[in-house]
């Protein structure tokens, strides 16, 4: 899968490693600043290096996989400076955009992902205003 990753360029994925799932739909968001790893130089790095990992972080984080099935790792290639970006994901269903931004705005993230469409949603004031209530702008100026 990673092979498949760095060839293809920006793809990702997305996975919970308890129930193995690997969505085709819905929408993701970040959660925790720092919860995320860098693999600089990734199209350099064996495959089984990667794979290994990613094993690692997931049995790092293995009772939040656990506990929370809409928890997955996501992660995704960035071809114009070769690197692998991963880490703990939210994923709700097709159906609950609102509920996935609302979730973005409380981690203070600065987008969200939609599997369909394989397509990023840049977060704005408006939707901090909007699910943020009174901590509005202090989430905004916590976005990495």
């Amino acid at each position: 899968m990673i092979g498949e990753i760095r060839k293809h360029g920006e793809a990702g994925f997305t996975y919970q490693p308890v129930s193995k799932d690997s969505p085709k739909e819905g929408w993701v968001s970040g959660t925790e600043k720092g919860t995320g790893r860098l693999v600089e130089h990734a199209s350099g790095v064996p495959e089984k290096k990667l794979v290994a990992e990613l094993e690692e972080f997931a049995r790092s984080r293995w009772s939040q996989f656990q506990k929370d099935p809409q928890a997955h790792i996501g992660g995704w290639y960035d071809k114009s400076d070769d690197t692998l970006h991963y880490d703990v994901s939210e994923v709700t269903g097709q159906d609950k955009k609102a509920q996935c931004v609302a979730f973005a705005v409380a981690k203070s993230q600065r987008a969200i992902f939609s599997l369909k469409d394989m397509e990023t949603y840049d977060l704005t004031e408006g939707d901090y205003k909007q699910y943020g209530g009174d901590r509005w702008q202090t989430l905004l100026a916590n976005r990495p």
